[in-house]
């Protein structure tokens, strides 16, 4: 006969015991099964009445924070409108999670036209723009005068005149909290203000580059808020007034230092970055009922040059201005949102409906500032979470004696955890598969950790696997009474083995693809760790615990780079061309072009990589690639063959050229049509490797101010040495000088003589 349960097991109720007398023995049943074994339980008794002391709060009334649900995130994650913050939020102890996607997609946005971009497409008059967008919030209100809110922003956007086309913001996060005065019954009146925290992501780089600081003051009228539902008006209004120390600009900083011209409209409209410091002012006003809530509002960025930057009209991209110049209402950031909220019979779920439509910067735009989208269309849903507001639980359901059942049979569980090599951190989201056998496969959880299920005794091989690390494997053995860890080995061949070809090998380093990896020094055997039998949660007989660790190698970062070789007069493909790639270690790998002028480079490390090309009766060219990892890059090059008639020539002491470099109007920015001549000067200076030192001399006519000549000459001859450079020459045999007006070839009389002193020359400094 099995002992009488105990009272955390089921069947049991205590017997009342009445004051000053010992408590009395439960009557006991005694219940024979069909084997014979008998399983005691207690007979059914009243339960013990609980103490007026220790009776259970009263429920709040559901009525009293009804309000609660009809208080909704803003984008930033602050309880109000879209744009506009409340100065006070729903009761204490709610929690409010929502998403908002947004869109917009139109042409003449950014680029009405081919003259107000650098380098627009040749088919192209006007530019193409999509933006798509998700923001991620959370708010709590945490006290009857304090809520705390937090968001994960990203956007994504695509211009077909932007280089590149695609610009993506990602993970982009805020902290923030809200303090304002409590709710008071009939008070229409709520003040209050607001810290912000937006943590600023990097530009091709990886983890928090920067942050802007916000403070808002805040002001609420509510008319609803009345005890007698005779008075109240279902109307709120809001108003806030803020301002944004905004250091997005020193994102792009170095990307600017590293090339010759600022960042472009496309580029700042798509990493949002402002050069200068804001005020922010917005009104809203919104209509409370208990299904549908409209809402309109208005809100302004107004500049602010904390950082007393200084706009040059000469550097200028077409189509911009300077604040000083342009600024006004026309050029400042601002919007009008009309927007829809419901609240359905779904209690605590919640949906937003709203459009943006600009009413300044969209198309008057200033360098210190990203333009104004025209619209943008949200949408998204939301559900709040009051934690206080409950019910009384209904009384537990009478419970029928039952027969003790007996434990069952012991198990046998593999307990493992997946690891780092090098930093010995957990994996999470990992692959545990069991080859050979019939089990289902397992998935780490977010401490590296699995267990199976039942198994039964034997030998065990698991292999594991996961994103960003080499495929590995790791043994154990299953026995009742003992443990056996296991450690990992390596496979035979690395994952997604890259076939034929050339390339980088899989650890990022040069040499002909699909070779076998470097096997691994050591590995990490783990500790025997066990859980004897008895021990275990499932009853007397306990589970038996394997223990095992298993350790995974980090795959190399690298990618694809697959492309294709273009005559540029017959736009026919170029086969047999010598395609050189080299990474930003120094090391080269070659191929040849296919019949069809396709080339593919594999295991090509992850980040900035130069293209040469070499063919046949063309001239050379080259160009960088960005490589992303276990992406797949397309390049795309044209070949200009090489000119019966040379367009360059050796004369005395000057690279005579028969035509000249074209730029833009009052711009540096060398045209599509003299990329042959710079080519051409590129595959002399290599034939003639004794001249040393050659000056590119930029010259202007006398139109216009001096000062503004001699360096739009300056930056011309620049873009010259950069174009050479990045086509091969050393960038040690250039310098580049403008000299402005100051050495006309022939007088300024007339127009055709300023076009001859409109000219770049290339003058021997030293010859060997």
């Amino acid at each position: 006969m099995q002992p009488a349960p105990t009272a955390t097991q089921p069947g049991y109720a205590p017997q009342p015991v009445q004051p000053g007398q010992p408590a009395a023995a439960a009557p006991m049943t005694v219940d024979v099964n069909a084997t014979g074994n008998a399983a005691v339980a207690p007979l059914p008794v009243p339960p013990l009445e609980q103490s007026k002391d220790e009776a259970a709060p009263a429920p709040i009334p559901e009525g009293e924070r009804d309000y609660t649900f009809y208080r909704h995130n803003s984008l930033s994650g602050a309880t109000g409108l879209l744009h506009t913050i409340s100065a006070d939020a729903s009761a204490p102890g709610t929690f409010r999670l929502s998403i908002l996607s947004n869109y917009y997609s139109g042409s003449g946005f950014l680029c009405p036209s081919r003259d107000s971009c650098r380098n627009p497409p040749p088919s192209e008059t006007q530019d193409s723009l999509d933006r798509v967008g998700a923001d991620l919030t959370l708010s709590a209100t945490l006290l009857p005068f304090l809520e705390a809110y937090a968001g994960m922003h990203s956007h994504a956007t695509s211009d077909n005149f932007g280089t590149p086309q695609l610009l993506q913001v990602l993970g982009d996060t805020n902290l923030g909290l809200k303090g304002f005065i409590p709710r008071q019954t009939d008070s229409i009146f709520s003040f209050g203000a607001l810290g912000d925290l937006r943590l600023l992501n990097g530009s091709g780089s990886v983890g928090i580059h920067t942050a802007n600081v916000t403070f808002r003051a805040l002001g609420t009228v509510d008319l609803s808020n009345r005890q007698d539902p005779k008075q109240r008006i279902p109307l709120r209004f809001h108003a806030n007034l803020g301002y944004l120390f905004d250091n997005s600009a020193s994102i792009i900083e170095s990307t600017e230092n590293n090339r010759s011209y600022k960042l472009t409209r496309i580029e700042r409209f798509g990493l949002d970055i402002n050069r200068v410091d804001s005020f922010f002012l917005g009104f809203g006003a919104e209509y409370v009922s208990p299904v549908v809530q409209p809402f309109a509002e208005w809100s302004i960025d107004i500049p602010s040059n904390r950082q007393n930057y200084t706009c040059r009209p000469s550097q200028l991209s077409p189509g911009d201005s300077c604040m000083k110049l342009s600024g006004g209402f026309g050029a400042t950031p601002s919007r009008l949102t009309f927007g829809l909220r419901t609240t359905p019979w779904l209690k605590g779920f919640n949906a937003t409906l709203a459009l943006d439509v600009g009413t300044g910067g969209t198309s008057k735009f200033i360098e210190e500032v990203a333009p104004q989208i025209p619209w943008s269309l949200y949408f998204g849903i939301g559900f709040t979470y009051d934690t206080l507001l409950t019910n009384a639980p209904p009384p537990p359901p009478a419970t029928a004696p039952q027969a003790v059942q007996l434990p069952p049979p012991p198990e046998r569980h593999i307990v493992g955890v997946v690891i780092d090599e090098k930093s010995l951190q957990p994996i999470a989201n990992a692959i545990v598969r069991f080859p050979g056998r019939t089990l289902t496969g397992l998935v780490t959880r977010a401490d590296g950790s699995f267990e199976t299920g039942n198994l039964e005794n034997g030998e065990y091989t698991l292999s594991v696997s996961a994103e960003g690390y080499k495929e590995g494997t790791c043994a154990a053995t299953v026995s009742s009474i003992v443990s056996a860890p296991g450690a990992m080995a390596p496979t035979n061949t690395p994952p997604g083995g890259t076939g034929p070809g050339f390339g980088f090998d899989q650890n990022g380093g040069m040499g002909q693809t699909g070779a076998q990896p470097q096997p691994p020094s050591a590995w990490n055997n783990a500790a025997p760790q066990s859980t004897p039998a008895g021990s275990g949660p499932l009853g007397a007989q306990g589970t038996a615990i394997t223990s095992i660790q298993c350790i995974l190698k980090p795959a190399p970062l690298v990618g694809v780079i697959q492309g294709t070789l273009v005559d540029s007069d017959a736009s026919s493909p170029v086969p047999g061309a010598r395609i050189t790639v080299r990474d930003s270690r120094g090391r080269e790998v070659e191929v040849q072009t296919d019949d069809a002028g396709n080339f593919r480079f594999e295991n090509v490390p992850a980040g900035t990589v130069h293209l040469s090309v070499d063919a046949n009766g063309y001239l050379p060219t080259a160009t960088d690639v960005e490589v992303k990892q276990k992406g797949e890059q397309r390049a795309s090059l044209t070949l200009n063959k090489r000119p019966k008639k040379p367009s360059v020539s050796v004369v005395g002491k000057e690279l005579k050229l028969t035509s000249q470099f074209h730029f833009g109007t009052n711009s540096s920015n060398i045209l599509s049509d003299s990329q042959a001549l710079l080519q051409e000067v590129a595959a002399l200076l290599a034939q003639h490797s004794e001249l040393r030192r050659i000056e590119i001399q930029g010259h202007t006519d006398d139109n216009g101010v001096s000062a503004h000549n001699k360096q739009l000459s300056q930056d011309r001859a620049e873009a010259v040495r950069s174009a050479l450079v990045s086509l091969g020459v050393d960038a040690s045999r250039l310098t580049a000088t403008g000299y402005g007006s100051e050495k006309p070839l022939v007088p300024n009389s007339n127009e055709a003589n300023r076009a001859r002193n409109r000219r770049v020359q290339l003058i021997i400094l030293e010859h060997q």
